[in-house]
C-alpha cells in the first residue's frame, strides 16, 4: 500500500464518519416507520385490551385451565402494543426530529422488554400448540393434562424460556 492509497483511504473513512453522524436517510425513514408503528399501536392495544375483557368473560361462564394461557399471550402482547412499541417510536422521532439524545440503558431497557414479551407470546403460543396437541391426540389423558398445576407449570416454562432468550441482551 503507497501513500495515496493511504489518503485515499482516510479520505473514505473520513466521508464515511460523517455520513455516518448525519444519517440524512433517518429523516425520511423514521417518520414512515413510526407512522406504521404508531397505527399498529393504536389499533392493537385497545384490541389485545378486548381481547382480556372476552378472556374474562368466557373465564366466568367456562372456567377452564387453558384460558390462563391464553391470557398470558394477550397480556403479553397488550404490553408490547402498549407501552413498549409507542415508547419507542416517540424517543425514535424525538432523536430523529429534534436532536434528543436517547440513553444507553434506555435502549437496553427497551430491547430487553421487547425480547421479553415478545419471546414470552411466542413461547405461550408453543404451549398452546402443545395443549392442543394433547387434546386432539390423546383425548382420554387430556382430562389430567388440563389441570391448573400443569397450566401453570407450562406457563412458568414459558416465562424461564422467554427470561432466558433476553439474558443476552440484559447481561
Amino acid at each position: 500500500m503507497n501513500f495515496s492509497d493511504t489518503v485515499l483511504l482516510t479520505l473514505n473513512v473520513s466521508r464515511l464518519s460523517n455520513y455516518s453522524r448525519e444519517q440524512p436517510w433517518s429523516r425520511r425513514i423514521v417518520p414512515v416507520y413510526a407512522v406504521v408503528t404508531i397505527i399498529i399501536s393504536l389499533i392493537g392495544a385497545p384490541l389485545n385490551g378486548l381481547l382480556l375483557y372476552l378472556c374474562y368473560r368466557k373465564h366466568q361462564v367456562d372456567p377452564s385451565p387453558t384460558g390462563f394461557l391464553v391470557v398470558q399471550m394477550v397480556a403479553a402482547w397488550l404490553i408490547l402494543t402498549a407501552l413498549v412499541f409507542p415508547l419507542s417510536d416517540a424517543l425514535s422521532i424525538a432523536n430523529a426530529f429534534f436532536g434528543f439524545h436517547i440513553p444507553n440503558a434506555y435502549c437496553v431497557l427497551q430491547i430487553t422488554a421487547s425480547v421479553l414479551f415478545g419471546a414470552l407470546s411466542k413461547w405461550t403460543e408453543v404451549v398452546l400448540a402443545f395443549n392442543r396437541l394433547v387434546a386432539i391426540s390423546f383425548p382420554y389423558h387430556f382430562t389430567a393434562f388440563n389441570s391448573r398445576r400443569v397450566i401453570f407449570c407450562m406457563m412458568a416454562m414459558a416465562w424461564l424460556f422467554a427470561s432466558c432468550a433476553f439474558f443476552p441482551i440484559a447481561g
